[in-house]
Formats: structure tokens, sequence, C-alpha cells
């Protein structure tokens, strides 16, 4: 076995960069003196995925997890797994698997290796997250209503929220030219929201809430993948409304930050349904940015927003969004300088990748007893 602590991330894919941007962001910079860092993943597809190869960090393609049916061979089935991690030979396995399976733990077991996973999501609520949790030799959360919700007797609990590239994610001068490609004025009040076009994100309450607004100076743009039955349903209601000059679905863009710096508000309106929002790294990005930014009153948001309480709104009310809306583009410069002043430290102190990566680390030494 290496002298260093040999780290085995595992994630399904790279399709969006979502969880894969948290992850690469962790293990690219890990102390290299310390830790060898190797990634797993099912297949070689996605964009993200180039990142993840130029990255230099070893990357292996193959199935991680075992199906649970039929139960009578699910043995063989994992010791398959099993054997493919003895391979790699780490120390510790890190999954970064949104699901509440468990085959990969009993795998990592038997290939010798500890086991902990990253909770990504508010999911629960059936055995087999039960099943998982119990058998991690650790758990790492994003926000701090998870330990207290499902792990209040765990001992090895570690909250790391996820953090920002400050290096990308930056203040900087408004984005006009992005105004103009848009067809949007300088003047216009451009709202945007970075998220899926799913149920579980709010974008029908966002809408809902536009069509509130009191004069047609207020644009909406909306970046993330529009493929769904949910999406292509919006889609036509906001041409049937004639609304599909003042909202914008613009599907998935690499250059997101181009998008926010030309935005006025960020707005996540993710409800408190299905896989609800765990932290919402897309606001992380919109503060970092320096542009105003509100969210719905749920766990995650509100664990980020928990100096701003203003700045939060119930999901299931879009009049209230509308007002709220309103009221925030509508405060006096100096306020609204002095809450972006505000989001810039709090990124700093509490979301940056030095801190997260820092936690990993110590959090990892403590697994192996090695603090």
């Amino acid at each position: 076995m290496s002298s260093k602590i040999r780290i085995l991330y595992t994630i399904p894919n790279f399709d969006t960069a979502g969880s894969g941007q948290v992850l690469l962001g962790i293990a690219k910079n890990l102390d290299p003196s310390i830790f060898e860092v190797h990634i797993c993943c099912n297949h070689d597809r996605g964009e993200y995925f180039k990142k993840v190869v130029e990255s230099g960090i070893k990357v292996h393609i193959g199935e991680f997890t075992a199906p649970l049916a039929p139960k009578l061979n699910l043995i063989p089935r994992v010791l398959k797994v099993a054997r493919f991690f003895k391979k790699i030979n780490p120390d510790i396995v890190h999954s970064f698997h949104w699901s509440s399976d468990f085959t990969e733990a009993l795998a990592a077991k038997l290939a010798g290796a500890k086991w902990i996973y990253t909770k990504k999501n508010m999911s629960w609520g059936n055995k087999s997250w039960k099943i998982r949790s119990s058998l991690a030799n650790g758990i790492v959360t994003i926000n701090p209503f998870m330990k207290e919700l499902y792990f209040p007797k765990k001992k090895q609990v570690k909250l790391v929220p996820c953090s920002v590239d400050q290096n990308r994610f930056k203040p900087g001068k408004r984005n006009d030219l992005i105004r103009e490609e848009l067809g949007f004025k300088s003047g216009d009040k451009l709202i945007i929201c970075i998220a899926a076009v799913l149920e579980v994100k709010g974008i029908d309450k966002l809408i809902e809430a536009f069509e509130q607004l009191p004069d047609s100076n207020y644009k909406l743009i909306l970046l993330g993948d529009k493929s769904s039955e949910y999406a292509e349903e919006l889609i036509l209601k906001v041409q049937d409304k004639q609304l599909d000059d003042r909202i914008k679905f613009l599907g998935k863009k690499s250059n997101v930050e181009d998008y926010l710096l030309a935005s006025d508000l960020f707005v996540l309106p993710t409800r408190n349904i299905k896989r609800s929002e765990a932290l919402g790294v897309a606001l992380l990005e919109a503060m970092a940015s320096g542009i105003l930014a509100i969210g719905s009153d749920i766990y995650g948001i509100k664990f980020i927003l928990q100096d701003f309480p203003e700045l939060l709104y119930d999901p299931e009310d879009p009049k209230e969004l509308a007002t709220k809306i309103q009221d925030v583009l509508d405060l006096p410069e100096e306020k609204k300088s002095a809450i972006k002043t505000k989001f810039s430290k709090i990124i700093e102190e509490r979301f940056s990748v030095e801190k997260e990566v820092q936690d990993h680390e110590s959090f990892y030494k403590g697994i192996l007893g090695k603090i």
C-alpha cells in the first residue's frame, strides 16, 4: 500500500457539472504530499468529464454499485465490485452517489477500505438510507439540518458545505453584451435562475410570480437542462401567453458566470418536495459574483441565507415572491451595496475552496485514526 492516503471518489457520471464540479474541486486540491486521488464513474460521457481528464487525476470507468435484485445472487455481484475496488486498493472510498444504494459500502468493506458518503439531498424515509448510513464509517453533510434530521446518533458526521470557485465567480463589470444578445435593454431589470427545469426547482412558481410584476421592464432568463416534459410544458405556456420575448429558456450554459454578471437579481425557487435543495451551489455562485439574491425558505437555502431572513420567501407563494423581487430590486443603492459586501464576506469565511478541502483532509485523517 502506498505511504500516501489513497482516496477513491465515486460518482455515477459527469453529465452535469453540479456534483462533479464539487467533487473535482476537492479532489484536485487535496495535499498531494499526503493524498493520492482516484476517481471512478460509470462512463466517460458528459462535457464536464473532459475537465476531469484534464486535471490529471487517475480516472477509472466501471460499476461501483451492484443491482439489489435478484437477492439470491446479490453476494456474487457485490464481490465483483469488491474485486474492482481491490485493484485500485483505496484506503477510503468516498461516494458522491446521490442514491440510497448500500451495495457500494459492502463492496468497499470487503475490499478492506473505509467507506464514507456525502449526503447531497434531503431524501430519506426508506430502509436503504438507514442501512447505507449504518454501514458508513463517516458521513459528510452539506447543511446542518441533515445531522439532526437523519443522523442524530451517528458520531462520525462532518458538516462541510460546498464551496465556490472564487477565481471563476467574482464581482465584475456588468456584462451588457449578454443583454444585447438576448435583446434586452440596459435599463431592464434582469432576473436570473440557474437550475434544471424540473418541478422540484419551482420554475413554474417563479414564472407565476414573474407574471405579477408590474411592468415589461422585468426580464427573466432560465439557465439549466430543459429536456424534461415539465420544461416543454412551461415553454409552451410562456409562448401561449406571449411572454417568450421577456422569459428566455436558455438551456445549459458552460459560461454561467457571464450571465450572472449580466443580471440584477438571482432567484432560487426550489420547493420542499421530492429530492429538495440540500444547499444551492448556484446561489453561492451568484453571491460570489456580487449580485443580489433571494431564495425559498427551505433547509439548504436558509442555511446559506441565515443572516438574511428578509431574502427568504415561502416557495408555494408566487405572490410573496413577486413582492420580494420588487422590494429587493427597489432597495436604495447603498443598501444593495451593503448586502453584496456581506455576501462576499460570507463566501470567503464559510464557503471557500480552501476551507472545504481542509475540512475533508481532517475528516479523512480522523476516519483512519491519523489525527
